[in-house]
């Protein structure tokens, strides 16, 4: 019997450290707009792969107010992933903030990777609550 108790508590921590595609984040997250991740999905969406395929590690892509876009855990991916990526993490549920693996969803462990999306003290629209793509991807 303790057996199976140390078994369940093992697969449980297992499960929080390997969290998957999720709608979390900040506390200022429930502060968004209610279409701040429909928002966010048109903006990355509009970013021209032509002259701007890749995207770094803790680079903020674009930003909705403060709710922005940034990737986790990684040595950066192509906007054409982030792309796909932001789309199932809108038609996940996620309205305000969330996180989707990187290689989602072969993949679904956030340690491998994320791309993020959460309140930001710092947007790269500046102080003035703007919405847009950050100037790297402009």
């Amino acid at each position: 019997m303790k057996f199976l108790g140390f078994i369940t508590i093992l697969s449980l921590t297992a499960t929080a450290s390997a969290k998957g595609i999720n709608c979390e984040g900040s506390s200022q997250c429930g502060f968004f707009a209610a279409d701040g991740m429909k928002k966010m999905v048109k903006l990355i969406n509009s970013i021209d792969e032509k002259k701007h395929s890749w995207a770094n590690n803790g680079q903020q892509i674009a930003c909705v107010e403060n709710q922005c876009a940034f990737l986790q855990k990684t040595g950066g991916a192509p906007i054409s992933s982030i792309k796909t990526l932001i789309t199932e993490l809108y038609d996940h549920g996620c309205d305000g903030c969330g996180s989707i693996p990187l290689f989602y969803p072969g993949d679904n462990n956030v340690n491998n990777g994320e791309l993020t999306v959460n309140w930001a003290g710092r947007p790269c629209t500046g102080d003035g609550g703007l919405t847009a793509i950050c100037p790297a991807f402009r």
